[in-house]
């Protein structure tokens, strides 16, 4: 599976909007409407520019991204979870320093 790209969009007149996803992307009535719902749709990257220009049209704002690779997401979650880690550590020992003190020293 490729990766895609997501589109946000915000519109004013639900009718036309699914009617504008439908004529651009292809996708049935339920799908449609479905993504009208969400909010958002995915695409293919390729194809990203000529469906946001589409929409344009009928959307009060839309955005879209290009999707991230794989390795760029997980070397950001790794950072994250390592200083998550390390203050998670140093609140403990700092709580286990306070409850010492707070019992007298007692080892």
């Amino acid at each position: 599976m490729s990766a895609k790209t997501r589109i946000h969009f915000q519109f004013d007149n639900k009718i036309q909007f699914i009617k504008a996803i439908k004529a651009v992307t292809g996708l049935g009535l339920k799908e449609a409407k479905d993504a009208s719902e969400q909010g958002w749709i995915d695409v293919d990257p390729e194809d990203a520019n000529k469906v946001a220009t589409a929409l344009r049209v009928t959307t009060t704002h839309l955005s879209y991204y290009p999707p991230l690779e794989m390795r760029h997401v997980l070397k950001r979650l790794e950072a994250v979870s390592v200083r998550l880690c390390t203050r998670a550590v140093y609140a403990l020992v700092i709580g286990l320093e306070r409850v010492e003190a707070a019992l007298g020293g007692v080892k």
